[in-house]
């Protein structure tokens, strides 16, 4: 199958052109094709679909298990299944068109906590967008890992981290300013490992816990904090993203396990709609040189 893509940046992301999901989505041809693409681009955006919500769970089910990610303790509507609503709005009863709010976000991983196997594909649908749409930022985390200096790859190459759960982790105000949860309970959670094998490729990737605070194993307190905190800020310095501000009925998928992701926020008197859909992946797995060879024709340059 021959489709055709534009990039979205010099380093990650394609948009798909002059394609249908509606027709495709349950097409292997498509699918596999799909998967080569993303193995190398790790974000793929699509324009103008129209899918109803069981095409939506059709299409994010050719790469895993569905995931239902909902925040169980907040009364919200949702979709189908699993999608979740990620919404600012509410109804005209009060009640939250779906979790979220309008604030900024800062770098973050789908599901690493409190999941021992996180999302390995996300999608969102736009439903509903505010007037200057918000643009979500992909960073390529393969890419972000190779440009690490020598020394600090060593370093990290064998460690592995406590992704502990902290509500609204993700918004920039908390992630930045707020308070510490007490160590006993920031020593709960799934540990994974902070250098991880990118499964479509073999390509080592960095895998970060979304707050700084988070322990390292073997580390204390204040050099996990350090170590976290220089890892991030190569992160935030690194060029190796893309840009996608998604206008009603555009989708963006994209490889939850390689890429980071944040987003800008928006006025809380503008209402934002998406359906957000999650497969599971793979648990994560340390990358090891000699755990098998790369697909060179799925691989990539990181230089």
């Amino acid at each position: 199958m021959n489709l055709k893509y534009e990039p979205l940046s010099t380093y990650v992301g394609v948009e798909l052109k002059d394609v249908i999901l509606s027709d495709l989505y349950a097409s292997d041809e498509f699918y596999w094709r799909l998967r080569q693409i993303l193995a190398d681009h790790l974000v793929v955006l699509v324009r103008n679909q129209d899918l109803s919500a069981e095409q939506l769970e059709g299409l994010a089910g050719r790469f895993g298990p569905l995931m239902n990610t909902r925040t169980p303790s907040v009364e919200a509507h949702h979709i189908g299944g699993a999608i979740k609503v990620i919404s600012n709005g509410t109804d005209a009863t009060g009640r939250r068109l779906g979790n979220g709010n309008a604030s900024a976000q800062v770098w973050h991983t789908d599901s690493s906590a409190p999941w021992e196997v996180p999302s390995g594909h996300v999608i969102l649908y736009c439903k509903k967008a505010p007037r200057k749409p918000p643009r979500t930022f992909f960073m390529d985390m393969r890419r972000v890992y190779a440009s690490l200096p020598s020394e600090l790859q060593n370093k990290i190459s064998k460690l592995r981290v406590i992704h502990h759960h902290y509500p609204r982790e993700h918004e920039v105000a908390i992630s930045e300013a707020g308070p510490s949860y007490p160590i006993e309970i920031r020593k709960i959670g799934p540990v994974h490992p902070l250098v991880r094998r990118h499964l479509s490729t073999q390509a080592p990737m960095l895998y970060l816990p979304t707050r700084r605070d988070s322990l390292v194993v073997g580390l204390t307190e204040e050099e996990s904090r350090a170590l976290l905190t220089e890892l991030w800020r190569h992160v935030d310095e690194a060029p190796y993203r893309c840009a996608v501000a998604l206008e009603p009925d555009d989708l963006v998928l994209w490889d939850n396990g390689a890429c980071v992701h944040g987003r800008e926020g928006w006025s809380e008197d503008e209402v934002r709609v998406l359906w957000h859909q999650s497969a599971a992946g793979e648990i994560p797995v340390p990358y090891s040189p000699e755990a098998g060879t790369r697909n060179e024709s799925l691989l990539p340059s990181l230089a």
